[in-house]
């Protein structure tokens, strides 16, 4: 984990990067604003697929001003872009259990498999964070596992054995 992510510094973006094709947030980000609604696991009916927003640069604000940790985070390689590893990563300071004393927390969307938690880079990067001692929730459709409770009674893993962790508790809960 960077200083960039634990310090939340949101206002700084890795040069030379760009969104490109990739739409993920289009589809897992909720807008709630007064002149626009969308909830989460539902496409933006302003996103063009594969290209991007449709009413650009006259979109919300919400859209504006958020980023997925692989535009803030020069430590997330090219392949944690979120179209390339069907993950969504970003800090979240929602829901965080008080023993984490107002830590910011990774929340890893995954935007269409849940396989995609299998992936190394991305299982790497989970066991990093939760290495680093940081609430890491990770998310599947409409549920959501705090992955540092889900593995308390166990030693820091390897990232095989946690992405069939997760894999395996989002199974048992019928997802």
């Amino acid at each position: 984990m960077t200083d960039k992510a634990e310090n939340l510094l949101i206002d700084q973006l890795v040069a030379g990067r760009e969104c490109g094709r990739c739409t993920a947030c289009c589809k897992e980000l909720v807008i709630d604003e007064p002149d626009f609604k969308k909830d989460a696991d539902v496409w933006c009916p302003n996103c063009v697929a594969g290209e991007g927003c449709g009413i650009y640069p006259d979109w919300p604000e919400i859209c504006k001003n958020w980023y997925c940790l692989w535009r803030l985070d020069d430590g997330f390689g090219d392949g944690l872009r979120p179209d390339k590893c069907g993950v969504l990563f970003h800090l979240t300071t929602e829901h965080i259990p008080e023993r984490f004393a107002g830590k910011p927390g990774l929340a890893a969307k995954a935007t269409e498999n849940i396989k995609s938690f299998q992936s190394p880079d991305v299982a790497r990067l989970l066991v990093a964070y939760y290495g680093a001692g940081v609430p890491v929730f990770v998310n599947f459709k409409d549920r959501s596992l705090l992955l540092n409770d889900a593995l308390k009674d166990r030693a820091i893993p390897d990232w095989e054995s946690l992405a069939a962790t997760i894999v395996e508790v989002f199974n048992q809960a019928g997802v």
